[in-house]
């Protein structure tokens, strides 16, 4: 057979005895002590609760942080690589314009950048020449 559960005794000076021993051997538990332990496990758990909730609110702020930086990088990287294009594009229409305004000089110009790098790069192979 069940036994019905006791109703919680009534709490006077901030004690409490409970009527019915509870298979300790006939002891008589303060009951205190066990509001005591009880309110402390309850203010554990709140705290716990708070730093758990804390956390969570800070991840949270992070992760949107970290996706707000994502998302402007991205943007950044867009803007570039379509200005870069953009000036890739203007740099060849404004060259081909040249060459065809002044095509004489254009390639009097090429010819002098080709033999001077050329000069330098031989130059540059006989110093490194290995001592055998």
């Amino acid at each position: 057979m069940r036994e019905k559960p006791f109703p919680v005794p009534a709490v006077k000076n901030g004690l409490a005895v409970q009527k019915k021993p509870s298979g300790n051997n006939g002891r008589v538990k303060i009951g205190s002590q066990d509001t005591e332990e009880h309110f402390m496990s309850q203010t554990v758990i709140e705290r716990a609760a708070e730093h758990i909730s804390e956390s969570v609110h800070q991840a949270s702020c992070a992760t949107s942080a970290v996706a707000d930086a994502i998302g402007g990088g991205v943007g950044a990287v867009r803007r570039a690589a379509k200005q870069g294009g953009d000036a890739a594009v203007d740099f060849f229409d404004e060259t081909t314009q040249r060459i065809q305004r002044y095509p004489v000089l254009t390639i009097a110009t090429t010819f002098a950048v080709g033999f001077t790098a050329g000069a330098l790069i031989g130059r540059m192979m006989k110093r490194k020449k290995p001592a055998h």
